[in-house]
């Protein structure tokens, strides 16, 4: 996906549309947008307030963090390794 696509994406995005997505998927794109926002620092040397992109990029952060505040938390790698550990254990 291209810059332009990514930030036309986020800015026609709805959240009835974010909550159909699977948790991951939200994760996938959270990651996206900070990704995105972090160049977006890197090349400006002025008022981020004032850059249309951050601002729409903001805005769909809060967004997908307002989703997956309602999502039930998915377990990293250590802790999916316990989970299954003490699956085996009971069996």
């Amino acid at each position: 996906m291209t810059w332009d696509e990514f930030i036309d994406d986020a800015e026609t995005s709805k959240i009835e549309d974010l909550e159909k997505l699977h948790t991951k998927q939200l994760l996938s794109k959270l990651f996206g947008v900070r990704a995105r926002m972090g160049r977006i620092e890197y090349d400006s040397f002025f008022d981020l307030s004032e850059n249309k992109s951050w601002n729409i990029l903001n805005k769909y952060k809060k967004l997908i963090k307002q989703v997956l505040s309602t999502r039930e938390h998915v377990p990293n790698k250590v802790e999916a390794r316990k989970i299954r550990q003490e699956k085996a254990r009971k069996k």
